[in-house]
């Protein structure tokens, strides 16, 4: 078997600047209330919870239209062998922006036990995928290790409360299902001073058109090999309206990682959660869409 690169900053592959800068994104930075109760979850999202609570959000849009970038999807098909890319161990998980990248471990409501990854997005939130807190059921514990092993945090961190969206349960169809599948899970304490916070933005099509290949990437924590911290890069093949659709390869386990847009300046900003394959070669994510970034701003504390 061959030896993994190790890597500290980001994904092999991903070039320094691209040649054009893309359009301004529009900003939904998280909040950061440290002391901020936890927050309701709106008309139209599941109120039952680990922690009841009752509120809403605006509910996602979701639409099958695909939009390829560049070549046909046969063409693109074709040449994915040549483009793809190695997972790569991450060899400093307490370095941003892979601090904030966590490790999810699940009970499931039938006992059996569940690996799932998910990113800090406030002192005290987690987002992941809506099949990492309610499979068939709610999960029944959740812990979580920002980092995952060999980070600088010992002892996992209980989940209190977890939620995700009303269409994601009770959906008519499976594309209003996945295309909702979005959750979130809340911690006793604030550990951003320790992990970083990672940013998010919603991207307009013209701008998620333009995204230079090679420059996003997925980090998570696979069931198999358990312990295993991986990223890999690849480049956006196509979009819809509520989902980005990548050649990153990926692994059970990785549902709920951000998907990182590595920008001119290197920084990472998140455009989708990761969650679902497509064929062998292509998997996707939820997309943040003004609805989504929406709904993450809501459920942040």
């Amino acid at each position: 078997m061959a030896t993994k690169k190790a890597i500290t900053k980001k994904p092999k592959g991903i070039p320094k600047s691209p040649d054009s800068v893309p359009d301004s994104p529009t900003r939904w930075m998280p909040r950061g209330n440290i002391g901020a109760r936890l927050p309701n979850v709106k008309t139209g999202f599941k109120t039952e919870c680990i922690i009841p609570a009752a509120s809403s959000i605006v509910p996602f849009s979701s639409s099958l239209a695909l939009h390829p970038i560049a070549e046909s999807l046969e063409r693109r098909l074709s040449v994915l062998s040549e483009l793809h890319t190695t997972p790569q161990v991450i060899s400093n998980p307490n370095a941003m922006p892979w601090s904030s990248h966590v490790l999810m471990e699940m009970v499931a409501i039938d006992g059996k036990r569940k690996i799932g990854s998910g990113w800090v997005i406030g002192p005290r939130t987690i987002i992941t995928a809506g099949h990492c807190v309610y499979d068939g059921g709610w999960m029944r514990e959740i812990l979580i290790t920002p980092g995952g092993h060999g980070s600088q945090f010992t002892k996992r961190i209980r989940g209190i409360h977890w939620n995700t969206t009303d269409d994601w349960i009770n959906g008519s169809t499976s594309a209003l299902r996945e295309s909702a599948d979005v959750g979130v899970v809340y911690l006793d304490q604030d550990i951003s001073i320790d992990t970083g916070i990672l940013k998010y933005a919603t991207y307009s099509d013209s701008v998620i058109s333009r995204i230079p290949a090679g420059r996003i990437s997925v980090a998570g924590f696979p069931a198999d090999p358990y312990g295993t911290f991986l990223a890999d890069s690849g480049t956006l093949r196509g979009y819809t309206a509520s989902h980005l659709i990548y050649d990153i390869q990926t692994y059970k386990g990785q549902s709920g990682a951000p998907v990182l847009y590595w920008e001119r300046d290197d920084s990472p900003t998140v455009i989708g959660i990761h969650h679902w394959d497509v064929t062998n070669n292509l998997n996707r994510a939820i997309r943040i869409t003004p609805e989504a970034a929406s709904l993450l701003l809501n459920w942040t504390a």
